[in-house]
């Protein structure tokens, strides 16, 4: 199928409809069963049918799955309505710094070394965006694809890495010191 084609235009309807329903199905379906958790976690078969929303995360933050999910999903409509790729790529490092903001604050994972990890993986995540702003090209005009504004978002990512290496070591620190208890 060709993109503008007749068919596709018959056709997107429906294609957005499904995908609509995809998302909103299952998302309704997975935040009634969060919802439902702290009164139904004592049945078995609940917990056999729905563990793996559950199981990674700390019982107080039973509901991270579902940020993952609306992160997910909000960072991909971003593409859907910039279509300049410096625009693009602002909104995924907004995106990810948001999450790492909640990440941080939140600390949903069973594990701090797990919430570590995510951590420096959402850090990755905005690097590497500030590292492909070279090639974003021109926005309203101007030109962001310049040595000084590349060298800025380089510079903004690059200053958050002590902060992810400290979180690390801390964590080490901590574990270290309860094994010995």
């Amino acid at each position: 199928v060709v993109c503008y084609s007749e068919l596709w235009n018959e056709m997107l309807i429906l294609a957005i409809l499904s995908v609509v329903a995809y998302i909103c199905g299952f998302g309704a379906l997975f935040l009634r069963a969060i919802t439902q958790a702290p009164f139904r976690f004592g049945e078995a078969a609940f917990r056999f049918r729905w563990k793996f929303l559950f199981i990674k995360f700390r019982p107080d933050v039973r509901w991270w799955s579902m940020v993952i999910c609306v992160k997910s999903i909000v960072m991909n409509l971003g593409f859907t309505f910039m279509t300049h790729g410096f625009q693009q790529l602002l909104w995924v490092m907004a995106m990810q710094a948001l999450y790492g903001w909640f990440l941080c604050y939140c600390q949903p994972w069973r594990h701090l070394l797990t919430t570590c990890l995510d951590a420096y993986v959402t850090f990755a995540l905005m690097f590497v965006p500030s590292l492909m702003a070279y090639y974003g090209g021109q926005v309203g005009g101007a030109d962001f694809s310049d040595e000084f504004a590349n060298l800025g978002f380089v510079t903004c990512a690059i200053s958050l890495s002590p902060i992810f290496v400290g979180v690390v070591f801390f964590s080490f620190v901590v574990m270290t010191h309860k094994a010995q208890i």
